[in-house]
């Protein structure tokens, strides 16, 4: 159907979420044990946000909805990529929580 013929109302806005800084390709995305907190602390915050979503109509709630999911996939890639930098700390620990952290010693 040609767009001329679409009512505005049945459109949906499209969720713009601006990239990170960006690193070029093969560079190490080298994180201290702090910043490695403050993503963890970013993605509870946003996964907070998704599960208690009260919006007045469902197409808000969509709209949000899908705007906290494209923020929460390029924070999951951001984190999975992260190597936390430090003197002490193992360089291949995975890391899923803050307690993780109760061994470093930066």
């Amino acid at each position: 159907m040609s767009r001329g013929f679409v009512k505005e109302d049945d459109q949906e806005e499209v969720p713009i979420v601006p990239q990170r800084a960006y690193l070029p390709k093969g560079m190490t995305n080298f994180v201290t044990p702090f910043g490695m907190i403050q993503l963890l602390a970013e993605k509870q915050m946003l996964e907070n946000e998704k599960n208690n979503l009260n919006n007045a109509s469902e197409n808000e709630k969509r709209i949000e909805l899908n705007y906290i999911n494209a923020k929460l996939q390029l924070l999951n890639n951001r984190i999975a990529e992260a190597k936390i930098r430090c003197n002490d700390y193992s360089q291949n620990r995975r890391i899923e929580k803050y307690s993780d952290f109760s061994d470093c010693r930066c």
